[in-house]
């Protein structure tokens, strides 16, 4: 008996640890459990947001791109994940729900955008530059087109002082003063022996362009031609400034108050109203006073400074008689001009050239003179206005002379223009155009200092029977010093008087 509940103690003993071994068993095996899954659970969040900040990059990349490429490849990843989580979890139906509502999400995406990955930053870029020039404004353009830059800053010389010989020396100083502002200079038309916007001719009848690119090679230059289709093509309409220097008795500056009817006259008397300008009650008049009695670099200083101005065009006028810059240089005249007056000196030479500038001599003492009016009655200098009887007897005893007088009618010099191909651009109308420049101071002027000029001796009246200095002689007087010093064997003297 005693054995018997000595065997029955026995089992209990091996039951009891039996199951405190299982308990102990299980235990183990559920914390096994539990933290196999943690760890998984932490492997799955993070392939997870690992997908989520590939979705973010390719947004940033193009907000508004949703690509195919995203299909196969975040698949592959979720897919990979997935199958590591149904072997540490067993949990398909999880995992297939989470890879679903990926690609419900990435089809929305689709919806809307199908570029390729490798197109998303260079399309747009070109998307973006696109952009910027459909909508760039039309004005910038015309710039380009025709100031080879987006900005167009204008100096427009409207109206040029004085007859050719001292307009010729103040249009070097406006294009000096737009070289200091940097400024393209318009190239004012010329005609009637001035240089300003009415005239009919362009810059290029007169002068040599192409001399003044080669004297100013950072200068741009503008015809008034092209810069009056700049403002006709402008859709808004450019700015304007207007600037007068003149001559007082101290260094001062003051703006001028118009009225608007002032104003519209003024814009019709200069012919600034065939440019499509912006004029309103906003346009700055300015007058630069000078002291003429200061020294050059002082006036040019002020002149400069106080013409600063961010308008797109700095309209100019002035009222000096004296150079800001070289008095001495003078613009070269067109070939054309040059070349007829080279065919006529060489028919004429050897001959003596005799300028008497007659308007301010005393009329009883007059001789002759080349102002006298060779055509009509009008004289061919603009400020030659008072023709007496004097005048007149003084041509009737050269005309009776045995001695043989020619001039630039006599001549012919009309031929010699006729026959220059240069000249054909000027149209149809330039015959009747050219007729009435003859009868006036320009051509004619021009004429007589470059055949003056290349005459064997150059002679001038005296005081008392004429003007005996200008700037007219002086001009002729320097060239010929030119050509002495270039050694021409036909120039014989500078200048006489007899």
């Amino acid at each position: 008996m005693n054995q018997l509940i000595n065997h029955a103690k026995y089992y209990r003993r091996r039951c009891k640890y039996s199951l405190n071994f299982k308990k102990t068993f299980l235990l183990i095996l559920l914390g096994y459990l539990i933290l196999k899954t943690y760890i998984g659970v932490l492997s799955y969040e993070s392939s997870l947001k690992r997908s989520k900040i590939r979705l973010k990059t390719v947004s940033k990349l193009n907000p508004e791109s949703k690509s195919n490429w995203l299909n196969e490849d975040l698949k592959i990843d979720l897919e990979e994940n997935d199958l590591e989580t149904d072997k540490n979890f067993n949990n398909d139906l999880k995992a297939n729900a989470i890879i679903n509502d990926l690609e419900d999400l990435q089809e929305t995406r689709d919806s809307q955008n199908d570029i390729l990955p490798d197109d998303i930053l260079p399309d747009a870029i070109v998307t973006d530059s696109e952009d910027d020039l459909k909508f760039e404004n039309p004005d910038l353009g015309i710039n380009r087109k025709y100031c080879g830059s987006n900005e167009c800053k204008f100096l427009f010389a409207y109206v040029v002082m004085e007859q050719e010989t001292r307009a010729n020396l103040h249009f070097l100083t406006f294009t000096q003063i737009a070289l200091e502002l940097n400024r393209i200079i318009v190239l004012t038309n010329v005609g009637d022996s001035r240089i300003r916007t009415c005239k009919p001719f362009s810059f290029d009848f007169y002068y040599n362009i192409e001399f003044l690119r080669k004297k100013f090679p950072h200068l741009k230059f503008i015809t008034q031609d092209d810069f009056q289709l700049w403002t006709k093509e402008r859709f808004q309409k450019p700015n304007t400034a207007h600037t007068v220097i003149s001559v007082g008795p101290s260094f001062t500056t003051e703006i001028l108050e118009f009225s608007e009817s002032y104003r519209d006259n003024y814009y019709e008397h200069y012919c600034l109203d065939r440019f499509d300008l912006k004029f309103n009650e906003e346009t700055i008049f300015k007058n630069i006073i000078i002291n003429k009695r200061a020294y050059l670099d002082d006036i040019r200083d002020f002149v400069i400074e106080n013409s600063q101005t961010d308008t797109e065009v700095l309209l100019y006028g002035h009222n000096l008689r004296f150079s800001l810059f070289d008095q001495s240089s003078q613009m070269e005249y067109a070939p054309h001009l040059l070349n007829a007056a080279k065919e006529v000196s060489e028919s004429l030479h050897p001959y003596i050239a005799i300028h008497w500038r007659m308007e301010t001599g005393n009329n009883e003492m007059m001789p002759g003179s080349t102002d006298y009016p060779l055509i009509g009655e009008k004289g061919q200098s603009s400020t030659f206005r008072n023709i007496t009887e004097f005048h007149y007897e003084a041509m009737r005893i050269i005309k009776t002379s045995p001695i043989l007088f020619k001039n630039w009618t006599s001549i012919n010099v009309v031929k010699y223009l006729k026959n220059v191909n240069a000249l054909k651009k000027f149209g149809e109308n330039f015959d009747h155009q050219l007729e009435k420049e003859l009868m006036g101071p320009g051509i004619q002027g021009i004429f007589d200092k470059l055949i003056l000029l290349n005459s064997d001796y150059f002679i001038g009246g005296p005081e008392g029977c004429c003007r005996a200095s200008s700037s007219f002689t002086r001009s002729i007087e320097n060239g010929r010093k030119i050509l002495i010093r270039e050694r021409s064997n036909k120039i014989k003297n500078i200048y006489a008087q007899w």
